[in-house]
């Protein structure tokens, strides 16, 4: 019986009752070290040649989606004068 009582004092109890979370939980990640680099790091060649495609994107957009049915997404819609 006192189970049953117990389960329903748990069941019912006012929320200032309740146990708080701890006000600083715990880092999910930890901080990277400045010598080692991240694991997704581009290098220089890949960075330049990313930052010159995004410029080419940039300039070609019209700033309108397209869908693609090919991928099953939308895409931004290119200019036809930009090659």
């Amino acid at each position: 019986m006192s189970e049953l009582l117990l389960c329903l004092w748990a069941m019912t109890a006012s929320h200032h009752q309740w146990t708080l979370p701890p006000q600083n939980p715990p880092a999910v990640v930890e901080a990277a070290s400045p010598e080692k680099a991240a694991p997704g790091a581009l290098t220089p060649g890949e960075e330049r040649a990313l930052r010159i495609a995004l410029n080419h994107i940039a300039r070609s957009s019209t700033g309108k989606l397209r869908d693609d049915s090919q991928s099953g997404s939308f895409l931004p819609e290119q200019r036809e004068d930009c090659e």
